[in-house]
């Protein structure tokens, strides 16, 4: 699910995230998300929903659990160093074979 229903436009080398008007938008959301596990794909989409945790890590979130994964656009330069690239593959593949094994049982 996107916070916004249309991209916001551009700034410099990356794309404009409002973070007020996301913020709105997160309010009108949120009551979507009870007691589910999300995954915010990039910080500023999380601080948005006023989940302000540290990468990769789970933590109780609305009844349920979030976690942040650093958003992948080419300018974010977490993904330079190959340790958070090796955090980041292990985390997600983690959460494939969970939704997989979720999957099998609701066969």
């Amino acid at each position: 699910m996107n916070v916004f229903d249309a991209w916001p436009g551009k700034n410099g080398k990356g794309d404009v995230f409002p973070l007020a008007s996301a913020r709105v938008r997160a309010m009108r959301l949120v009551n979507k998300l009870t007691r589910k596990k999300i995954i915010f794909v990039g910080i500023k989409t999380a601080e948005a929903f006023g989940f302000k945790h540290a990468p990769l890590k789970w933590r109780r979130f609305n009844g349920g659990a979030a976690s942040i994964l650093p958003h992948p656009s080419g300018i974010n330069r977490w993904y330079n160093d190959r340790s958070n690239v090796r955090q980041a593959r292990r985390f997600m593949r983690t959460i494939s074979k969970q939704a997989k094994k979720a999957a099998r049982s609701d066969g």
